[in-house]
């Protein structure tokens, strides 16, 4: 995953839709782009949930999936 062009301090954390506690995170400061290697599995029905601890502002987040989806 990778983040970039947040307007604040922040963090991102990953997991399975529906479940806690996340499985990956990645903080970064205002306007930086960082990546983390992060394998984050699906929920059952094939979703992942992002929450981002960022107190206002904007922040994107870039995901590459790889695997053998039905």
């Amino acid at each position: 995953m990778t983040v970039t062009e947040g307007s604040a301090t922040g963090d991102l954390r990953l997991a399975p839709a529906g479940l806690t506690p996340e499985t990956s995170s990645i903080n970064y400061g205002a306007g930086q782009t960082r990546a983390a290697l992060a394998v984050v599995a699906l929920s059952e029905s094939g979703e992942v949930s992002v929450r981002c601890g960022q107190a206002t502002g904007i922040v994107h987040l870039i995901l590459d999936v790889t695997g053998y989806f039905e």
